[in-house]
């Protein structure tokens, strides 16, 4: 995870499933966004299940704090 005062992003390298503690980020509320790695698609945030387990299947959550 690599995380600012006004975001976060969390890696997922093989799509595996990952969960995520919320205590430690100073946040209201949070706008939440995958991006592919592969081709820089941004893509809204719904719950992804990788059809594959591949080294290319790999993600990356953008959590940004909205004022």
């Amino acid at each position: 995870m690599l995380r600012g005062k006004n975001y976060a992003f969390v890696y997922f390298p093989n799509g595996n499933e990952l969960e995520i503690s919320l205590e430690k980020i100073d946040t209201g509320k949070l706008q939440l966004k995958w991006l592919n790695p592969m081709d820089g698609e941004i893509i809204p945030f719904k719950k992804v299940k990788p059809e594959n387990r591949e080294k290319t299947n790999d993600w990356v959550l953008i959590m940004e704090k909205i004022k």
